[in-house]
């Protein structure tokens, strides 16, 4: 039986997020040295005081990027999460519980 990562299908959710004090090469170093060990990342980039994840929603979580942007002790101002295919809306946006 094929998995995912072999099958040829990937579907991968774009997550950009806001971040207060991404304004000098050393901590943008900081934080991708700690992005940089995450699985599941397709591309990672930093401009103008943002960064933006595609990455793979079976593998890592939103809240696991997140995470590894606090632990480069900053702090996150906005984050937009948009899914690259219809495959992927159940993965950015969660059933609503009521």
């Amino acid at each position: 039986m094929a998995d995912a990562q072999n099958s040829g299908i990937h579907e991968y959710i774009s997550a950009e997020f806001a971040v207060d004090e991404l304004d000098s090469p050393s901590v943008e170093k900081e934080l991708c040295d700690k992005i940089e060990k995450l699985q599941g990342l397709k591309s990672f980039t930093i401009s103008h005081g943002k960064a933006t994840a595609q990455y793979d929603p079976i593998v890592i979580s939103e809240k696991q990027i997140e995470e590894a942007i606090r632990n480069a002790r900053l702090k996150i101002c906005e984050v937009k999460v948009e899914p690259s295919s219809g495959l992927t809306n159940t993965f950015a946006d969660p059933p609503s519980r009521g």
